[in-house]
């Protein structure tokens, strides 16, 4: 279990009760039950979206088929600043109570209250893409307003750009979704948004990708600059470039670009610019201590520490020998990281998905989050359930 967990969620399996949903089917569009047909077949387990970033179409698919119909921005953006509707849940199953004494009954009423709790303080898993985008959005500016200007989200549902390779062929499509769902919402106040990649390679191939750029987005990168240098000249004309805009978004930036990134928040400080809010997108700060050691290691670590885990989608695919169903993590702000087993066949699944640990602080690693499946699976197995011990 991730440490700082409330409530150990597997106490669902030992009160051997099944808890459902109780809200409207979700909307789908035209052809969804064939598409569902057509990915059961194939055996795709993925979150993976299928992307367009030429047509700017977004198509969630996976085991459980196409979620919903494709959104614009403007509908992404509207959604992020709509109130989503709660959850709710009921138990719907419980051990029979005739062969339970009075006490074996409280303690079963008990868990019954902390696993809805649970389940009711969790974060839901998407429901398609752009309900992804949506509530990154949400999150984002939420925490922004309650003056947290330094985040971070992380994206993996399992595909990316498959004409780019690395971190950020991964996340490009989020990213350009994200990004200009925000500049949608910053446009309506007159704001601007600006994306700022690792280099001029970057951001040429994201201009073509990306095209046409809606008005109030800019595409940037950050200048190469060393730990001698202070942030003057070029350098500093090109901070300033970037430093124009309502909210800031790096892309997969790395070590090689902290000393521009740290250069640009301390300009921020400066008492005639704005503080607004920098918010990365996969980033890894810290990659080979021994090439950033000292004084500068520390400023790294120090704004790393700063930053605020606003979104967090990740897609956890064992090995297929394994045996194990995935695993997704998700965290929307000011929510807690939840771990989810992927399993539709599951009957105490909700939307096919059941929930195994809950964390305010981080996300697991891989390890445990396949250590909890392990698990799920072992206590799933098993041919039944007596009454809860005392």
């Amino acid at each position: 279990m991730a440490a700082g967990a409330p409530i150990e969620a597997f106490a669902l399996y030992s009160s051997a009760f099944v808890v459902s949903q109780h809200r409207s089917p979700t909307s789908r569009g035209p052809g969804a039950a064939d598409a569902e047909a057509s990915a059961a077949a194939s055996g795709v387990r993925s979150l993976g979206w299928s992307h367009s970033a030429v047509h700017g179409q977004h198509g969630c698919r996976g085991h459980r088929g196409l979620l919903g119909t494709v959104a614009t921005v403007a509908v992404v953006a509207a959604a992020a600043t709509t109130s989503r509707r709660g959850r709710r849940r009921a138990v719907s199953r419980v051990p029979c109570r005739a062969s339970m004494t009075q006490e074996q009954q409280e303690l079963l009423a008990l868990r019954t209250e902390q696993a809805e709790a649970a389940i009711e303080k969790a974060t839901p898993v998407p429901e398609s893409f752009e309900d992804a985008v949506a509530l990154a959005c949400k999150a984002t500016m939420a925490a922004a307003e309650a003056g947290n200007k330094r985040q971070n989200i992380y994206f993996d549902a399992g595909e990316g750009d498959s004409d780019i390779g690395g971190v950020l062929g991964r996340v490009l499509p989020f990213a350009e979704a994200f990004a200009k769902a925000m500049t949608a919402i910053q446009a309506a106040k007159g704001g601007k948004v600006r994306v700022v990649f690792n280099d001029m390679g970057g951001k040429s191939i994201c201009e073509n990708r990306w095209a046409p750029l809606p008005p109030g987005l800019a595409l940037d990168y950050f200048p190469a600059m060393t730990k001698q240098q202070t942030g003057e000249g070029r350098v500093r004309a090109k901070l300033d470039e970037i430093l124009d805009a309502d909210v800031i978004i790096p892309v997969a930036t790395t070590q090689n670009e902290m000393p521009a990134l740290l250069t640009l928040a301390e300009m921020m400080k400066q008492s005639t610019r704005r503080d607004v809010p920098i918010v990365l997108i996969n980033p890894k700060l810290i990659q080979d201590a021994t090439l950033a050691a000292g004084s500068q290691m520390r400023e790294i670590m120090a704004f790393a520490e700063r930053l605020l885990p606003s979104f967090h989608l990740e897609q956890v695919e064992p090995p297929d020998e394994s045996g194990l169903n995935p695993g997704v993590v998700c965290r929307v702000w000011p929510q807690p990281f939840s771990v989810w087993e992927d399993n539709e066949d599951d009957p105490e699944a909700i939307d096919g998905f059941f929930l195994l640990d809950l964390s305010d602080t981080e996300a697991p690693s891989p390890t445990q989050i396949k250590d909890m499946l392990k698990t799920s699976m072992e206590i799933a197995s098993m041919p039944s359930l007596p009454a809860p011990r005392l």
